[in-house]
């Protein structure tokens, strides 16, 4: 379906800014720190091209839909980020956070997605906290059963199955993105294999559903 002008020309208005944004930070960037200095080189890239969004703690930023990412594991950090640099992540037209993500990503040498991980996963997490989302915990708890599998009883994720953490997760950012499977904004894409699993996932799940759950996923 073919969106109104206005619709388009919006999106159009909030990628261009997000575009600005990256290239103005990447002009500021500092010196790269000497090669084979991967902590160095962690504490550089986050610094020059995840700050901005991200925030100095990494604790996310609500406003333009950064999550928090600091204490996350290196391997789905690894994942996600090659995710959106290969594309296959980021590029529907409906996600406006990963559409600020996606250009970034691409800046980043293997390398610095290795190193800029390495220093997340050891960086104590931080998150905006507080309660956002309102749902009926016993039924959500019940549905949770369902994401224990690939995501741990207790929310703790697991690496076998590329099933990420989420306990401590911000509640606004689990909806968003619960959504976006949903709505086929997240996980259509067919190189996305762990997208497309949760895609499959949701799909059965009505509104107050993915409420539910991630109201209880807020109390692990």
């Amino acid at each position: 379906m073919k969106l109104p002008f206005a619709h388009t020309r919006s999106r159009f208005a909030l990628v261009s800014t997000a575009l600005t944004i990256c290239m103005a930070t990447l002009a500021g960037c500092e010196s790269a720190p000497a090669e084979g200095d991967e902590a160095a080189l962690g504490e550089y890239v986050y610094r020059n091209k995840c700050e901005p969004c991200h925030a100095p703690d990494g604790s996310g930023n609500p406003a333009n839909g950064a999550p928090g990412i600091s204490g996350m594991p290196d391997w789905y950090i690894i994942a996600q980020v090659e995710k959106f640099r290969d594309g296959h992540r980021g590029g529907h037209f409906d996600d406006i956070a990963g559409l600020r993500m996606r250009p970034m990503a691409r800046t980043v040498t293997p390398e610095e997605i290795v190193a800029v991980a390495a220093h997340l996963a050891a960086a104590k997490p931080v998150r905006l906290g507080g309660q956002t989302v309102e749902g009926d915990l016993a039924a959500g708890k019940e549905a949770f059963k369902l994401c224990a599998a690939c995501h741990g009883t207790s929310g703790e994720g697991n690496k076998s199955v590329n099933g990420p953490p989420l306990a401590g997760m911000d509640d606004w950012y689990l909806v968003q993105q619960l959504d976006n499977f949903k709505a086929g904004i997240r996980g259509t894409n067919p190189n996305d294999v762990t997208g497309g699993q949760m895609a499959i996932n949701v799909a059965a799940m009505d509104e107050q559903a993915l409420r539910d759950v991630v109201a209880y996923i807020s109390t692990l």
